[in-house]
């Protein structure tokens, strides 16, 4: 859910990845043989998983560069697709953010890619700082590099942006009843929020998804706290 009031946290991360392991955040993450595992974007150790028969797959977590921008654009529209499953067109038909939007989130150091061998983007996050703790404002997949824990990766590449903040946190605002938004979150340490916990920044954003046509009903917030310790980020 964006700051500006569109609903843009569609989350849409495969429901396989819950089973996957977690990463261990580093410098630079790289990710070999179809793994199943995050991708860390300047972190540091390799991700390993076991090999899928598809053949070696390379990929690795970055900052957003500008001739990524168009990319980002089709990566959402192509992800959205699989709301009309659950009757949410208008969701799947929500615009993406524009390349003006896209480039201020890159230029602010807030914006990561996971990409494929060649360098090309198969999946992004978008990160705003709310009440204190860093929004998961967008996260997307490509439909053909989902089930490798690239969602999972990207969400772990914010966390450790997070710590570097001396932020807390992380939250977001996602769909409750959809098997690949709240459940997968709640996996990766997530909890929903009572509205009594949300901050003002955050009831602006769902007073603003309301605004957007989305239903109150369907909507959960979640937040997952860090551990601030020394090194616990990585």
């Amino acid at each position: 859910m964006t700051t500006q009031g569109r609903s843009r946290t569609r989350v849409l991360l495969s429901p396989e990845e819950r089973l996957e392991p977690s990463p261990k955040v580093g410098t630079e993450v790289s990710q070999h043989a179809g793994s199943g595992s995050p991708v860390l974007q300047r972190f540091g150790p390799t991700l390993e998983a076991p090999p899928r028969e598809s053949g070696l797959v390379s990929e690795v977590v970055r900052a957003v560069r500008d001739e990524d921008l168009p990319v980002l654009r089709e990566i959402e529209r192509a992800s959205g697709e699989r709301y009309r499953e659950f009757g949410l067109d208008q969701v799947a038909d929500d615009e993406p953010a524009s390349i003006e939007v896209l480039a201020d989130y890159a230029s602010g150091g807030r914006a990561w890619v996971a990409q494929d061998a060649d360098g090309a983007p198969v999946g992004y996050i978008l990160v705003d700082a709310v009440d204190g703790a860093a929004h998961i404002e967008q996260v997307s997949v490509a439909p053909d590099h989902q089930g490798r824990g690239l969602g999972r990766a990207l969400v772990e590449r914010a966390a450790q942006w997070a710590a570097g903040q001396d932020m807390n946190a992380l939250t977001l605002t996602t769909f409750g009843h959809i098997p690949w938004n709240r459940p997968l979150y709640e996996h990766l340490g997530f909890r929903v929020l009572a509205y009594d916990e949300l901050g003002p920044g955050m009831r602006a954003a769902r007073e603003a998804e309301a605004a957007h046509g989305l239903d109150p009903a369907l909507r959960v917030v979640m937040r997952r706290d860090l551990d601030r310790t020394p090194g616990a980020q990585g």
